[in-house]
């Protein structure tokens, strides 16, 4: 594993404390500034091979980076989909391995060599409001910082976990349910053991099966209830859905979104599920609000994101109703 790249705890520390003090200092006036939230960009966090190595083996090399700050406020994110920064605004192109192609076996004077896909992402802006205390800088700045930071990040991952399940494609990211790509399973009256072991054989199929600890479902909280209440094995007892917040189906990870409606069932290597972040995000002090005059400011944050999802015809599938 190469350390060369991976920032060190002092650095993550420093960054992150100048941050929330830049942040409690907008919070304290009213002219209109701006303070950002700046993250390192992919050529700085991806010291190694395996992204999730470096935040095993360096705890505090991660703490900086957008997929770390964002997790406790987005459960697609604490599903295991991918999160890069990009250094500027930009549109990008990912490669993907298609676990579909092989090579042949020919002699000396042929070679056959698999086609590099490549999934275009186009940044789109994603803004919001909040409206802050003034007395809490004057208390403590650090903490105003921290609250500041925090509030703004839930917001982001909100709306991030949103558009990545039910997302239009107009204005925001195609989600999971509309992506015309993924794959779909049918199911009748109520999703069924029988569904959910279709559906791990489907993505399997589809060679879309990676390490188990990248597989998982995303569900809504009644589907998760429902199968907690199923047993994995006719006559058994052991729940479909275990027990625990992290464990889902079959061994894999499961996870619950409020974002997804009724009868959301996704299954797929989340890994495949790519959250860009592009440039920094910027935070504004809006002094043009009434609230100004009662000790409160208004704070406009605004960033550049896209969510794609790599081989979607071969990572993921959802469960859809039968057509009646």
């Amino acid at each position: 594993m190469n350390n060369s790249t991976a920032l060190s705890v002092g650095q993550t520390d420093n960054r992150r404390r100048e941050r929330l003090l830049e942040l409690s200092t907008l919070l304290s006036r009213a002219d209109g500034g701006t303070a950002q939230l700046r993250f390192p960009d992919i050529g700085e966090v991806l010291a190694s091979d395996h992204r999730r190595e470096m935040t095993a083996a360096y705890p505090h090399a991660g703490l900086q980076t957008f997929e770390n700050q964002v997790r406790p406020h987005s459960a697609i994110i604490r599903a295991g989909a991918t999160a890069i920064t990009l250094p500027i605004v930009q549109d990008a192109s990912l490669p993907s391995v298609d676990r579909s192609k092989k090579a042949a076996w020919v002699g000396t004077s042929a070679n056959v060599a698999p086609t590099l896909d490549l999934t275009t992402s186009t940044p789109r802006r994603l803004s919001a409001y909040i409206t802050a205390s003034k007395q809490l800088m004057k208390l403590s700045p650090l903490l105003a910082g921290v609250f500041l930071e925090k509030q703004l990040l839930s917001a982001i991952g909100a709306a991030l976990d949103e558009a990545a399940i039910i997302g239009t494609g107009t204005d925001e990211p195609f989600g999971l349910l509309a992506d015309p790509n993924i794959l779909e399973h049918e199911f009748t009256t109520d999703i069924t053991a029988a569904d959910v072991l279709a559906m791990e054989k489907a993505v399997a199929d589809a060679h879309g099966e990676a390490e188990a600890a990248f597989m998982g479902w995303i569900a809504d909280s009644g589907t998760r209830e429902a199968l907690r209440g199923l047993p994995r094995l006719a006559g058994g007892s052991a729940p479909l859905w275990p027990d625990g917040l992290a464990q889902g189906p079959l061994g894999y990870r499961g996870t619950v979104s409020p974002f997804a409606p009724a009868d959301t069932l996704i299954y797929g290597n989340l890994a495949d599920l790519v959250i860009l972040q592009s440039s920094s995000i910027e935070v504004m002090a809006n002094p043009f609000t009434a609230g100004d005059t009662m000790g409160f400011v208004r704070m406009l944050i605004s960033g550049w994101f896209d969510i794609v999802a790599l081989n979607p015809e071969h990572s993921f599938i959802r469960a859809v109703p039968a057509a009646e």
